[in-house]
């Protein structure tokens, strides 16, 4: 029986050490920084700015592995190895995100305790949507 190449073909677009690297170390970083946000039990405006800013860059690699794998599924030179790396890599980024929120429902929660009361979901709404506005104007 002759023997038969198993090999995967490397796509540094999706699998390279640099994309790989880049998503780790801003995951990373996010976690971090949502952990030295928490840690006195108060998130400021601050803290919250500075998860925002370094939020942004995991969104821009997130979409353009995505974008990436879109484009080779399109031309159909994606292989089942670097879809499964294309899942991971999106878990990573979305968990990433998921720090980003808890963050937000936190202050969110820590402004209506002033008041003596918690938010419910109608004021995480109202809030949500007030901070995107504001995002908004300030572009």
């Amino acid at each position: 029986m002759p023997p038969t190449d198993c090999t995967i073909p490397f796509d540094p677009d999706v699998s390279g050490v640099g994309v790989r690297a880049a998503i780790y170390a801003q995951a990373a970083l996010n976690f971090i920084a949502a952990v030295m946000a928490l840690r006195d039990g108060n998130v400021s405006p601050s803290e919250l700015d500075a998860t925002d800013k370094l939020s942004t860059p995991v969104f821009i690699t997130a979409y353009a592995v995505l974008l990436t794998t879109v484009i080779q599924i399109g031309q159909r030179r994606i292989t089942a190895f670097h879809g499964a790396i294309v899942l991971s890599l999106s878990f990573i980024n979305n968990t990433t995100t998921l720090f980003w929120c808890v963050l937000q429902l936190y202050q969110i929660q820590q402004e209506h305790m002033k008041d003596g009361k918690p938010a419910g979901w109608k004021d995480i709404y109202k809030a949500f949507l007030g901070r995107l506005d504001e995002s908004d104007s300030d572009g």
